[in-house]
């Protein structure tokens, strides 16, 4: 039997508040939505915001484009400012040296996930990685996580 660990990638992997919040602001002042929209993020999936925002302002945001707003600016900062956690890439290193097969299931669109995870150190040492990209539903429902977690693991 195989033995396998899926971690999710955002405030698991990397705490990337740091780099979500700064991006979403920037996205909604360049679109008139109210600064106090971000206490209501709270970890929502990106196609749920753009859809709450649309309907609440009377936009007509693309998804698409707002992902790749947000995610180049936060990939910009990541690729700049993340270094290597020499903890957590020991971590994973030993679970594959035990024999664990080792993924990821995030919310995140795959450039994204990836950036991160090379970031990190870790990209060497997952075998699985689901997206956004990869799913039709997103949080809260668990495909992502389903599908990691399916017949390759």
């Amino acid at each position: 039997m195989s033995r396998a660990v899926i971690f999710d990638l955002d405030g698991v992997l990397l705490d990337t508040m740091p780099y979500i919040r700064p991006s979403f602001a920037q996205l909604m002042e360049a679109h008139g939505i109210d600064a106090s929209e971000l206490e209501r993020l709270g970890g929502r999936a990106l196609q749920a915001c753009v859809r709450d925002w649309n309907e609440r302002y009377g936009l007509a945001l693309e998804f698409d484009a707002c992902a790749q707003a947000i995610d180049g600016w936060q990939m910009e900062r990541i690729r700049s400012e993340v270094r290597p956690d020499e903890a957590l890439v020991a971590h994973l290193a030993a679970f594959r040296e035990a024999g664990w097969r080792l993924g990821v299931a995030t919310s995140s669109l795959r450039p994204r996930a990836a950036c991160i995870l090379l970031a990190l150190g870790l990209l060497e040492y997952i075998e699985v990685l689901v997206t956004a990209d990869d799913v039709r539903r997103h949080k809260p429902h668990p495909d992502c996580f389903a599908r990691g977690a399916g017949p390759r693991v």
